[in-house]
């Protein structure tokens, strides 16, 4: 598999929480926060490993919760990319990250860095 991402990635586990929304009964929308960890991460993406496969081309709120630091950055990701992690229902997923006002973006990257 060749390697597309543009910048560097560190190979490091950290917590990430997702916000997915579904749909619910009366035409409703709910969201639900499902856990999941990095397998690595950089400034522009993310590989995930996640219990669940996720849509491709769905935007997402998420928070990463850094082991060196307990406070959450809460970042804006795409799912570019959903595969069988091969552990029987376990997913890898790439996720590339939006630099946005509403998020802790250079937070972020002042962690890589």
């Amino acid at each position: 598999m060749v390697d597309q991402r543009k910048n560097p990635r560190q190979f490091r586990r950290e917590e990430v929480y997702l916000e997915l929304m579904q749909e619910v009964a009366d035409d409703g929308v709910a969201s639900r926060i499902v856990a999941c960890e990095t397998v690595d991460i950089s400034t522009s993406g993310l590989k995930l490993y996640v219990a669940e496969p996720l849509v491709i081309g769905t935007i997402l709120n998420l928070s990463i919760i850094p082991e060196q630091d307990d406070q959450a950055l809460i970042l804006i990701g795409e799912v570019k990319w959903c595969r069988p992690g091969g552990d029987g229902g376990w997913y890898f997923v790439g996720m590339e990250i939006y630099e946005s006002e509403d998020s802790d973006y250079a937070a972020m990257v002042n962690l890589l860095s």
